[in-house]
């Protein structure tokens, strides 16, 4: 716990560099938003037009009056979501080329980049069953080591939105089953290779279903401080669920959200400096390194 207590020291001191960095993009947020602001208000004057236009055509009390009312409305609301939203990913972007990799240099040997795990691999852990178009593009990756641990985090786009992320540690051992935890939202088959364990956190059990080919190893990896690692991932990364997978010297993990991991910009209203983001990526890291502590502290596994 030292090692993470010596790290967030070292990030904080990065993330003043890091905020002066984001204090040059604030003119192009303010801009931004003084543009968009702009279009919306265009976009707005125009809906309202078509609208008066479409209830003086149709007058009042028409049902096929109020159903072309409501599709315009419906369809202006999504051209100013579409606006504000590609407006805060322009800014984004720009930003994380240049502040993300200072941030990523307060963690030891971990750098940026678009390295990928492979398919095959995924598809071997069995943390989810891989469709055709899941790998479109990677939005974000991180590789690192920690502890002696390898790590691979990738962020991916799923049919153009946001919310996948895969995170892989290798160990310098092999464990010698193959165990699964995997969220009931995201179980859609039944594993009969593998023995069903119940283990003694019910609330846990409510959620969550393990397999595993290995038992006594099974119980050895899924303590109860492992599951509070477990919950503390989930949290920070405000996840609607987890499956994990732990496989020849690796342990892999599909973290599901409907958002942008590791963000940066999230509003075009508030100062870059005075978002929460950075704090929030720190603290989605550390849980994973957390994590990686946990598994050396345990001398049963070895790892």
């Amino acid at each position: 716990m030292k090692d993470l207590e010596n790290l967030e020291n070292r990030y904080r001191e990065y993330v003043q560099e890091a905020k002066s960095k984001l204090q040059k993009f604030e003119k192009i947020r303010v801009l931004s938003l003084i543009i968009t602001s702009i279009i919306i208000v265009l976009v707005l004057t125009l809906a309202i037009r078509i609208i008066l236009s479409t209830f003086n055509l149709f007058g009042p009390y028409n049902n096929f009056g109020y159903i072309s009312i409501g599709l315009e409305t419906l369809t202006f609301i999504s051209i100013i979501k579409l606006l504000w939203v590609t407006a805060i990913k322009s800014i984004e972007r720009k930003i994380k080329k240049e502040a993300m990799p200072i941030l990523i240099n307060s963690i030891p040997d971990f750098y940026w980049t678009q390295k990928s795990i492979p398919p095959e691999e995924i598809n071997k852990s069995q943390i989810l069953n891989l469709e055709n178009d899941f790998f479109q593009i990677l939005d974000d990756g991180f590789v690192g080591k920690f502890k002696d641990v390898k790590i691979v985090i990738n962020e991916w786009l799923y049919k153009n939105k946001s919310g996948r992320l895969i995170l892989k540690l290798e160990f310098n051992k092999n464990f010698s089953g193959h165990t699964t935890i995997k969220h009931k939202a995201l179980l859609t088959t039944s594993d009969t290779t593998k023995t069903r364990i119940r283990l003694e956190d019910s609330a846990f059990n409510n959620k969550y279903i393990v397999h595993s080919t290995d038992e006594i190893e099974a119980r050895y990896i899924i303590t109860t401080a492992f599951i509070k690692r477990f919950k503390e991932i989930k949290k920070a990364f405000n996840a609607k669920s987890i499956n994990c997978s732990f496989i020849d010297n690796s342990m892999y993990m599909y973290i599901y959200t409907k958002k942008d991991f590791f963000s940066i910009c999230n509003s075009l209203i508030t100062p870059l400096t005075k978002q929460n983001c950075i704090d929030k990526i720190f603290n989605e890291i550390s849980s994973i390194l957390a994590l990686i502590d946990h598994f050396k502290l345990d001398k049963k596994l070895g790892l």
